[in-house]
């Protein structure tokens, strides 16, 4: 090569050196590359899009199984970018598990799963949601099982803890049209869980729009998410899967507690 020709391809490579966006996969990018690699089922239940310390974060995906469906976890750049491409149909044939508007930080369920543990001090399910990129609970909430199941640490019996706080993934018309997992009010977060939202949601919304002290708000949730759940009754789950009444099987599993 010419020695001019060297020289003229020294700008582009020093920018690209510099710029770690241009070195990284973009969200586009990231998108298809995990699409891709959860569309044949065959590798890890989770995919990684993005790096931790890189420009545009990280963000865990899963696919929804038997659907072209996949959720997507965490708080980064990458995460709202990738919901906002699988929203919008960028990646052909794949959509987006649908969340709520609302986004009720982690943290804020850490009482319910201390209240949870199987030990005293025993925070397992929780540490390890947190730990591995979940953010809020509605993103918890609409995980399914096997893929929360695939996470370290997580068996059955953190499982089940898991949905008695957060709750099951509700029907697609919930999130849609219907109550919100959380009361979605601009001036007011009231910290429910899925579940007691799921048992009060006009309950919920009203506490959202009172003018009552924001303490007090959050006393009265607290004391909602401490409420047992009941717990799962086989034969009415069978009945309604029977009858084919998915949306109301949806509803009593995110009232309950598995046994």
């Amino acid at each position: 090569m010419p020695l001019a020709d060297a020289f003229s391809l020294r700008e582009p490579l020093r920018m690209v050196s510099q710029n770690p966006r241009l070195q990284e996969g973009t969200p586009e990018r990231e998108a298809r590359r995990v699409a891709d690699l959860l569309g044949t089922g065959r590798g890890p239940r989770w995919q990684q899009a993005g790096e931790p310390g890189g420009p545009w974060g990280s963000a865990q995906v899963c696919r929804v199984q038997r659907r072209r469906v996949l959720h997507v976890v965490g708080d980064s750049e990458m995460a709202e970018e990738l919901r906002r491409l699988f929203t919008e149909g960028a990646v052909a044939g794949w959509q987006l598990q649908p969340l709520p508007k609302t986004r009720t930080p982690l943290h804020h369920y850490l009482a319910a799963a201390t209240e949870a543990a199987p030990q005293r001090g025993s925070l397992r399910g929780y540490n390890q949601l947190d730990r591995f990129g979940f953010s809020f609970g509605e993103e918890v909430a609409a995980c399914p099982d096997d893929a929360l199941l695939a996470i370290n640490n997580i068996g059955r019996t953190a499982l089940a803890a898991i949905r008695e706080i957060f709750g099951h993934p509700l029907p697609v018309s919930d999130h849609a049209g219907g109550p919100p997992t959380t009361p979605a009010d601009p001036g007011r977060e009231v910290p429910l869980t899925a579940a007691a939202a799921a048992r009060y949601p006009d309950f919920a919304r009203r506490l959202a729009a009172t003018a009552m002290p924001e303490q007090a708000v959050y006393a009265i949730a607290a004391a909602l998410n401490a409420e047992p759940l009941p717990t799962l009754d086989p034969t009415v789950e069978l009945l309604l899967e029977t009858a084919g009444e998915a949306e109301l099987l949806a509803l009593y599993r995110a009232t309950h507690r598995s046994p």
